[in-house]
């Protein structure tokens, strides 16, 4: 596994032993057996794609900010997080 300049950005590539480690230290337990057991029986690209996809996510977890703005997403329907839903069902910038 490789970090950005920065180092705050955790880097994982689509490699599939950069996977298994992002999984072994910062995922789940389950998801590192579930993992290995299917990379036994060799994966497609698409699941290669959710492995690689959940180990990054696994490696950068969104800061409270940003869990708040997905909660107001969710919440309004705003998909931008830059506007604000009304009573009346109007928006406005934020």
């Amino acid at each position: 596994m490789r970090f950005e300049q920065d180092g705050a950005v955790v880097v994982v590539y689509r490699d599939l032993d950069d996977v298994r480690e992002a999984l072994r230290r910062y995922g789940e337990p389950d998801e590192l057996a579930r993992f290995d057991l299917e990379r036994e029986y060799g994966f497609t690209e698409e699941e290669l794609t959710e492995w690689w996809t959940t180990a990054t996510s696994a490696a950068n977890p969104p800061t409270e900010a940003e869990r708040a703005m997905l909660r107001r997403m969710a919440e309004t329907g705003d998909r931008s997080g830059f506007y604000v839903q009304h009573d009346d069902g109007s928006f406005t910038r934020k």
